[in-house]
């Protein structure tokens, strides 16, 4: 992100190199705890909600990523994953939720059915806060179920800063809405679902 609310990403080497926990540089964390959150007990929920092979998931990435305090990626190698320290999903950036010493972050699909054709999203967590950081995962993967999806998904607009009136954004014009809400754009003029 760039502008005036930028932040730089921090990497927080977690597992001897084999993981890693990349967050905001000015999210407040605490480094060591979460290091030995990785190694303790890992806590499990999953959200019986049912997903079809190949049914397009991408939106609850853009979902978790905008409404959860203390997003972040866990990120580990083959070798984690093999040994059963991390789910395959961080191989390529579990989406996370951090709070202080603990984090959660979503489980690999498992299937529910024998044919291998419907599946669900869990949580896995670690730390003190592992409880209420599964939960939290879990229910914002059901609001995300519930109430956006095969929607139309997210809508994002940047433009160039307008001159300054006043109901425009301090630094410029970006906009984003989710299904059935609008926000003004860079003109002032409502954007959204009721708008091209």
């Amino acid at each position: 992100m760039q502008g005036a609310d930028a932040h730089s990403e921090q990497v927080i080497a977690l597992g001897e190199d084999r993981v890693s926990l990349l967050i905001d540089t000015g999210q407040p964390v605490d480094a060591d705890g979460l290091r030995k959150a990785l190694l303790g007990p890992r806590i499990e929920r999953w959200g019986d909600m049912e997903f079809g092979d190949g049914e397009p998931l991408h939106d609850l990435d853009l979902w978790i990523a905008t409404t959860a305090d203390g997003f972040g990626l866990v990120k580990a190698t083959k070798e984690a994953v093999d040994s059963g320290l991390t789910s395959r999903s961080a191989l390529y950036g579990g989406k996370a939720i951090v709070s202080g010493s603990s984090f959660a972050y979503r489980a690999s699909v498992r299937p529910i059915n024998e044919s291998r054709t419907k599946f669900e999203f869990g949580a896995y967590a670690h730390g003190p806060e592992a409880e209420r950081l599964a939960e939290e995962y879990i229910g914002h993967i059901r609001i995300w179920n519930r109430d956006h999806r095969g929607g139309p998904g997210h809508a994002s607009r940047c433009s160039p800063q307008p001159p300054p009136t006043p109901n425009s954004p301090p630094e410029g014009a970006s906009t984003r809405t989710t299904p059935g809400s609008s926000s003004p754009g860079p003109d002032g003029r409502t954007v959204g679902p009721e708008t091209p």
